[in-house]
């Protein structure tokens, strides 16, 4: 009988279904599964190599006139971040 092949996804909900299927580990953020983690479905992994995830960076270049809708998009990443 062959091995099954091996899955490969991008999909949170895929994840986290074979994880909790028992035939897969899936690599996410710690929130989006710490009800998991409380019920003891899934356990954390390699936590000696996981790091906080420090959130995302937002880079531009530094213009004297910027763009209307640039200037948008970024005070509303910088009002939708937490502090």
């Amino acid at each position: 009988m062959a091995s099954p092949a091996p899955q490969i996804t991008s999909s949170r909900a895929v994840m986290v279904d074979a994880a909790l299927a028992g035939v897969g580990i899936a690599f996410l953020k710690e929130e989006s599964v710490v009800d998991a983690f409380a019920r003891g479905d899934l356990v954390p992994l390699l936590t000696d190599w996981s790091v906080p995830f420090p959130g995302y960076y937002l880079c531009y270049p530094q213009q004297r006139q910027m763009a209307p809708a640039q200037r948008a998009v970024i005070d509303t990443i910088r009002a939708a971040a937490p502090d």
